[in-house]
C-alpha cells in the first residue's frame, strides 16, 4: 500500500493493526521532477469494509491484493460521483 507524508507519520505513531510492518520508504520523482515521498506498509490480515473505511481516513492508496485495490478504487469513483451530481442541493 502507498502512504502520502502525513499518513505514514500516522501510520508510524498509531498502527491499524499489530501485523502492520513498514516495508520501504523513499521518493517517486515525476515528469516535471518534483519528488513526493512515499512508504509502503504491509497486513497480514483478510481485507474487510472496516479495514477499507480505516485506510479511505488516510488517503492510501492499495496495491495489493488486486480485488482489495479494486474495492477501494470502485469506493472512491462512487464518491467522487456521489459529490459531481449533487452540489450541495
Amino acid at each position: 500500500m502507498y502512504f502520502a507524508r502525513f499518513a505514514y507519520l500516522c501510520m508510524r505513531t498509531l498502527p491499524l493493526h499489530h501485523s502492520q510492518q513498514e516495508l520501504e520508504s523513499g521518493e517517486i520523482t515525476h515528469a516535471d521532477s518534483s519528488t513526493t515521498p512515499y512508504t509502503d506498509f504491509s497486513f497480514d490480515i483478510r481485507p474487510t469494509d472496516d479495514f477499507l473505511n480505516e485506510l479511505m481516513k488516510f488517503g492510501i492508496e492499495v496495491l495489493q491484493p488486486l480485488d482489495f485495490r479494486e474495492k477501494m478504487r470502485h469506493r472512491v469513483f462512487e464518491m467522487y460521483h456521489y459529490y459531481e451530481q449533487n452540489d450541495g442541493e
